[in-house]
């Protein structure tokens, strides 16, 4: 997958020790998004049977961005190449926690 850089809004990089950061698009770590849970469609979604209530919907949509953030766990990237004025570079993506 290919990542884009992307300069900051001002167009200025802090000059110390030759380092300028960079901004990697999160969705580039990550192999396929699934659509983000919307209170609305988890709404539709509440147990068969189960009377709504504002607490039910609550439980259920939180049951369904667990599931999302659980899901999106298992779709990180090992590698991405960064596009740079130098060229091409692959990188190892390294998950911290």
């Amino acid at each position: 997958m290919r990542a884009r850089l992307h300069r900051p809004v001002d167009g200025e990089y802090d000059d110390r020790d030759d380092v300028r950061p960079v901004h990697i698009d999160p969705t580039a770590l990550v192999s396929a998004v699934p659509s983000y849970p919307e209170p609305d469609e988890t709404a539709e979604d509440l147990d068969a049977g189960e009377a709504y209530s504002s607490e039910a919907h609550r439980r259920r949509h939180q049951r369904a961005v667990d599931e999302w953030r659980s899901e999106i766990a298992d779709r990180f990237v090992d590698e991405i190449v960064l596009d740079t004025q130098s060229g091409s570079h692959r990188v190892a993506v390294k998950r911290l926690g």
